[in-house]
């Protein structure tokens, strides 16, 4: 017996635990709080991805599920968890400090945008989940007339659901450069990576400074010869400070559209999912109207040619009846009229008799 659908109530109940996870507000979150998060985030995806493989071995011994498509799920899956482990020690990382001048830009923008990609992997989750439950519920179902159209059907919907995937890609890439514009390339690691080199940089030369100015209040007449080399240390200083500062201003944009288009394209994806979700009802009821026509027109044929064939029957049987008693009556009228006949010409009428029944030879 298949364990698919004990599968697949394990992973619905997963999914209600994600979906019943308390919202953080990121625009005041503690790094405490996003790393709890962050592994309660693992931890789901670990058991998704655990009960996926169970799916897809049970795929091999089920041929119906071959037709539920397991790539886009398993790719999130696969992403997701390496994200979430390598920001998990991250964080962890980032706590042993003391000091961390990023804390309230990152952890908001950090927040944001993974709370997006574990709510698009759980979209995919969702989506494979109900497609197995169908695709279960008509293998396992009865096998009626009409289930090469009902197959047509479920392959004509599986290709304009693909369809309807691919166009939803493009029209998403098409929103996102609207949005940001078509010069508007960024990547957000580099710019993450940039920061951090600026704030190293930025902690050299101010420890740097802070060493210099300690010793000059100590050794005013020896700092005679390196005033220029403190004056040029301040300068550039100075424009690391700038050009840190641009750097948070233009990051704090960034995050930002890219929060509110995560929430948007979110918003409209469950939309579309739950039209998705209705459509796929109203076919399947409509499937199951037209399998019951088909049935009842089936049976209403079948009975009408069962009484064509009695009526036909009975009307032979009578006939049959009737000739049956014309040959009784025609015998005791020959039986009656021999009686009646003398022996002599009753001998010439059954000689004559005989030589009409026995063929002349030539």
């Amino acid at each position: 017996m298949s364990e698919a659908p004990l599968i697949l109530d394990q992973l619905y109940d997963e999914l209600n635990q994600f979906k019943s996870l308390p919202l953080i507000p990121w625009q005041n979150a503690t790094r405490t709080q996003l790393l709890e998060r962050l592994k309660e985030w693992h931890t789901h995806t670990r058991r998704s991805k655990e009960l996926l493989n169970l799916l897809q071995m049970e795929q091999l011994k089920t041929p119906a599920l071959k037709d539920v498509d397991l790539r886009e799920a398993e790719t999130h899956l696969r992403k997701s968890e390496e994200i979430l482990q390598r920001n998990i020690e991250f964080e962890k990382d980032k706590n042993a400090r003391k000091i961390d001048l990023t804390e309230k830009i990152t952890t908001p923008a950090m927040g944001a945008e993974l709370e997006a990609r574990m709510h698009r992997q759980w979209l995919a989750l969702q989506r494979v989940q109900e497609h197995a439950r169908i695709v279960l519920r008509k293998a396992l179902g009865d096998v009626s007339p009409s289930r090469g159209t009902e197959g047509d059907l479920f392959k004509l919907i599986r290709t304009k659901e693909e369809e309807i995937q691919t166009i939803k890609k493009e029209r998403d890439q098409l929103k996102r450069e609207k949005y940001f514009g078509p010069t508007e390339k960024f990547s957000l690691t580099e710019m993450e990576n940039d920061l951090q080199e600026l704030l190293q940089q930025f902690a050299i030369e101010k420890h740097a400074v802070l060493d210099h100015l300690t010793e000059g209040k100590k050794k005013l007449d020896e700092y005679t010869n390196h005033h220029m080399h403190l004056e040029n240390k301040t300068k550039k200083l100075e424009h690391l400070v700038h050009e840190l500062t641009k750097k948070h201003v233009t990051i704090a944009s960034v995050l930002k559209k890219e929060r509110d288009f995560a929430r948007k394209l979110t918003l409209e994806m469950e939309s579309e999912t739950a039209s998705m979700r209705a459509l796929y009802s109203k076919e399947l009821l409509s499937l199951e109207d037209t399998k019951y026509g088909h049935k009842k027109e089936t049976e209403e044929r079948s009975l009408h040619k069962m009484a064509l064939l009695e009526k036909r029957t009975t009307e032979q049987e009578a006939l049959i009846k009737e000739l049956d008693s014309l040959v009784r009556e025609k015998e005791r009228q020959i039986a009656r009229m021999a009686e009646k006949m003398p022996k002599e010409e009753r001998s010439k009428t059954e000689q004559s008799i005989r030589n009409k029944k026995t063929p002349s030879v030539q």
